[in-house]
């Protein structure tokens, strides 16, 4: 790329000053647009450079693990007794991988949760992914519900409102409308269920912040939807 800016200069200065005439400045710049239209396809496609197969030998592979978070996630096959669901498979499977991790992208970048009354139709519609696709994908390869996945994640951002300072000039049931609660009561018990202890006691606990460690045979009382 600095060889190519160099003879740009280079012929624009010799063109200008010395009459001496080696592409033309037109000529230049369109030479110029070609080099700099290949430059940007290599990066953005370095398969062209190298063929697929060594491409495939030199970059770490991330299909085994799209996200952080795999504990929420299980993408190996799975047993389906339904009719339904396994002609379903048939035509979704190779999609499992990429549905999670458009899935985790979403919510971590747009918190489409902190809205108590999202559901499952709603993040259908914002991931432009047919509802059954869905659907599908939660039932068999998400280790929680859709209402238990959404409510992690409410939790998940409850703390980093509490990190980020958020109670220093809020009260306790704002920040639990602002994660997308419609009760403190039903935050209150979520936030227990995935920290292991109260709000309360997390925030003047430092030992109490832990990793999040899900209890999945624990049923949520309220916020279910």
């Amino acid at each position: 790329m600095s060889v190519l800016s160099f003879r740009l200069v280079y012929s624009i200065f010799s063109e200008i000053h010395e009459g001496t005439r080696i592409l033309g400045y037109k000529g230049s710049l369109v030479l110029s647009g070609v080099w700099l239209f290949v430059f940007v396809k290599i990066l953005r496609s370095p398969e062209l450079l190298y063929g697929y197969p060594k491409l495939k030998n030199i970059t770490p592979s991330t299909d085994k693990k799209p996200i952080e978070i795999a504990s929420l996630w299980s993408t190996g096959n799975v047993d389906i007794t339904n009719v339904k669901d396994v002609k379903l498979n048939e035509s979704i499977n190779v999609k499992i991988v990429a549905y999670i991790t458009q899935i985790e992208g979403y919510v971590i970048s747009h918190h489409p949760f902190r809205n108590y009354e999202y559901s499952i139709k709603d993040l259908a519609a914002g991931l432009n992914i047919p509802l059954s696709h869905l659907a599908y994908v939660f039932k068999y390869h998400c280790n929680m519900s859709f209402s238990e996945y959404r409510n992690h994640h409410r939790i998940t951002d409850a703390i980093h409102f509490i990190e980020s300072n958020f109670l220093e000039s809020q009260t306790m049931e704002s920040l639990a409308t602002s994660a997308g609660f419609n009760s403190y009561n039903t935050f209150f018990v979520s936030f227990k269920k995935y920290t292991g202890s109260s709000p309360k006691n997390f925030i003047e606990s430092p030992s109490n912040k832990r990793p999040i460690e899900l209890q999945l045979d624990i049923p949520l009382g309220g916020d279910q939807q």
